[in-house]
């Protein structure tokens, strides 16, 4: 609605939307947690752009010959808390798995490991990242920060294939050659001879935040250390002073689905074998969740997290990426008996990651996850995700096969 201003975290909207899923839970008959509410409170970071990335290839008398700004932008997986002006040499790197630890770095694979903040020098650091052009993203919101996670104080960036390809060029560089090289397994740390310079800014504050959380607990005593959580993010981003960004699809279309699976196995006297936990996620939630469990969690216990986002626009298949096994194979026959298709999602920022671009995080317990979506929505995420681009047939879809793949699970 309107008057939450698309949810931002913090007291006003956010905690207003809190109370309103709290209270379908309630309704839902969702068990609260221990201390008899559906909140778990903790304090999160929230980003402010205090300078839209810039990255400038320099000419031997030192001015610009190259200006790249649609071209690069934050990373959205990877936040750092810094501002300034850098010239660094550019050195392309891939293969090397953080054997490079200073320098203006160029990533091959975006995914390249680079070593942590405690093994690095700041003063000489800055990671940009290649991706498809249509990962770069704007530079009006700044990336989620996970509060339990250390924030990098060197700048981390992405940049898109053909500004890497203008910029590689400006000093005589193949991008093409290069990439074959990579996949050919040849380790890469070319000092290219061309100096940049990066103009950035991201800055971080602390403010209260909360997840909503309640469950179903397992009917069987044997497995109720065999749980399933389904999550959605129901917070968005704090945008800048003027703009609104409703959240119709990210993520109040995932948020919906999840209440209405509670109320319709409430409806139906569903009783789980395994405890099923429901959580709508606040900012950088997910990983809070992992490191500060609210039910009471043993050596050994389990956690299959089923995460949606987004299922209300964009393309007619149902996407799923899976870490784990058997439990995409799962969903799809979920979908086939409601008569819906799927495909498999490329790559996906499950939020319970402990590291933006790595596995799992568990510190007593085991997580796998399948992560539910329909890519293709260009409005998400921005000024014009609102609810009249939904379709209501798409939600419905989702929640059909939702609640089916989740009464499988939670009853083998």
């Amino acid at each position: 609605q309107p008057e939450f201003e698309g949810r931002p975290s913090g007291p006003g909207p956010g905690y207003q939307a809190a109370a309103y899923i709290a209270h379908q839970f309630e309704q839902a008959g969702l068990t609260p947690l221990p201390d008899g509410t559906y909140f778990q409170q903790y304090t999160a970071l929230l980003g402010e752009v205090v300078a839209p990335a810039v990255l400038e290839a320099l000419g031997e008398d030192g001015e610009p010959v190259l200006r790249l700004e649609d071209e690069i932008s934050f990373d959205p997986l990877t936040s750092f808390e810094d501002q300034g002006i850098w010239e660094e040499e550019l050195v392309v790197v891939g293969n090397m798995n953080g054997g490079v630890r200073s320098g203006l770095l160029l990533l091959l694979d975006p995914t390249e490991y680079v070593a942590p903040w405690w093994q690095t020098s700041r003063a000489s650091l800055i990671v940009i990242r290649l991706v498809p052009d249509d990962e770069v993203g704007t530079d009006d919101l700044a990336p989620i920060h996970t509060p339990t996670m250390q924030l990098p104080d060197y700048p981390n960036l992405l940049i898109g294939e053909s500004g890497a390809r203008r910029l590689l060029a400006s000093a005589g560089i193949d991008l093409d050659q290069l990439q074959a090289n990579r996949e050919a397994g040849e380790r890469i740390a070319l000092h290219t001879g061309l100096q940049v310079r990066l103009t950035a800014g991201l800055t971080y504050h602390e403010i209260p935040a909360t997840n909503v959380v309640g469950y179903l607990p397992a009917a069987d005593m044997r497995t109720q250390g065999e749980r399933i959580l389904i999550a959605a993010s129901y917070t968005g981003p704090s945008a800048p002073e003027g703009t609104v960004y409703p959240g119709a699809d990210e993520d109040a279309s995932a948020v919906a689905v999840m209440m209405e699976v509670a109320r319709l196995w409430h409806d139906i006297g569903f009783e789980p074998k395994r405890t099923v936990v429901f959580t709508a996620l606040d900012s950088g939630g997910g990983e809070y969740f992992v490191n500060r469990p609210v039910l009471p969690t043993d050596l050994g216990d389990s956690w299959t997290v089923i995460t949606v986002h987004g299922i209300g626009a964009g393309d007619e298949e149902l996407a799923r990426l899976e870490v784990g096994a058997g439990l995409a194979r799962a969903f799809d026959s979920s979908a086939r008996r409601m008569g819906i298709d799927t495909t498999e999602l490329g790559q996906w920022r499950f939020p319970f990651a402990g590291s933006p671009r790595a596995g799992w995080s568990s510190r007593d317990t085991a997580y796998t996850g399948l992560a539910v979506t329909r890519p293709g929505d260009e409005r998400s995420g921005t000024p014009t995700d609102t609810p009249d681009h939904l379709d209501p047939q798409f939600v419905a879809e989702a929640g059909w096969t939702l609640a089916h793949y989740l009464m499988v699970l939670s009853s083998r």
